[in-house]
């Protein structure tokens, strides 16, 4: 780190107060949001469960479950669901409502299991998109282009052609028609480094193109989130608590971005921040009320989350 560069940076007392930004130009991201039921018919809030064992407090997925209307497995995904509902029979009553990929890990039995409860199935084999890709292209037809019959497309790849062509159609008149969508990914971040940097990847790509698309990512081994910041204001809005400092991270995956930043232990001001360079990492949470970051790019941002988050969610009971 240079001079230069050392002297952008401010070390800040442990609480400093910084209140929810009125200023409309500001982006305003809210993690618990995406763990309560929206209410809001513009909007839908959808569960994304991937192909990695869940560890979740079960009160925890409880609020998960319950918070969106759309249930999502990306094939093994459904075999992890199974394994844990069984671990915690309360949940036995959580049935996806889709099952999507190329379907190879999917087991028999899992798969026998839900269909006989109702679940749809849908196969795409192509090895060009990833389950998750798979996953999102359902998600948007279903949410945004609801007239499209995906059973009648083919088991390749027809579902992820025909969404890309109808996003790229909405494009044209600014996604003006397009219902935004709170994508929750359990499953994507943790286990093995290169699905972790494939989620990071896919997630990036998604949101270059489908902006009316959010994603919050749930690390399966560690309490945290981990939200994709866009290019410009922003505020994440997430009250401190007394139970210490949040550890925060910065990470510029999509190249070099300027920073400025308020609300953490150190902040930075038109700071250049790279993978190949410097970066904000270890950092902590000092701001009251949540931290307001500028970016000239993308940014994804970790955060740690209290335990039991679930103290802070309205009690939604059993999984319905």
């Amino acid at each position: 780190m240079t001079a230069e560069s050392d002297s952008k940076i401010t070390e800040n007392p442990d609480s400093i107060h910084l209140p929810l930004p009125s200023d409309p130009s500001i982006n305003l991201i809210s993690p618990l949001s995406f763990l309560r039921p929206s209410d809001d018919s513009s909007h839908l809030q959808c569960l994304l469960i991937l192909n990695q064992p869940i560890r979740l407090d079960t009160a925890f997925f409880t609020n998960l479950w319950n918070s969106t209307s759309l249930h999502i497995c990306a094939d093994g995904g459904a075999n992890r669901l199974l394994e844990y509902s069984r671990i915690h029979p309360a949940l036995e009553k959580c049935i996806p409502d889709y099952i999507i990929g190329d379907l190879d890990s999917l087991k028999d039995d899992v798969k026998d299991f839900y269909v006989s409860k109702g679940t749809k199935l849908k196969k795409q084999a192509s090895q060009y998109y990833s389950d998750l890709d798979k996953s999102i292209s359902l998600i948007n037809v279903l949410v945004n282009f609801p007239s499209l019959d995906i059973y009648r497309m083919d088991d390749y790849n027809e579902l992820e052609e025909t969404e890309k062509k109808e996003t790229e159609r909405a494009e044209r008149i600014e996604f003006s028609d397009m219902k935004d969508i709170s994508v929750l990914v359990v499953g994507g971040i943790g286990g093995r480094f290169d699905q972790t940097i494939a989620t990071i990847s896919r997630t990036v790509q998604s949101f270059s193109v489908r902006p009316f698309i959010t994603f919050m990512l749930l690390n399966s081994e560690h309490p945290e989130f981990v939200v994709l910041v866009p290019r410009g204001k922003n505020f994440i809005s997430y009250e401190r608590t007394d139970d210490g400092l949040r550890n925060v991270g910065l990470i510029p995956f999509s190249g070099p971005v300027s920073i400025t930043t308020r609300g953490l232990k150190w902040d930075v001001r038109d700071w250049e921040t790279k993978i190949t360079g410097d970066l904000s990492l270890c950092n902590l949470q000092t701001g009251e009320e949540g931290i307001y970051i500028e970016t000239s790019g993308d940014l994804f941002v970790n955060i740690e989350f209290d335990e039991p988050l679930t103290s802070k969610l309205t009690d939604q009971g059993e999984a319905s």
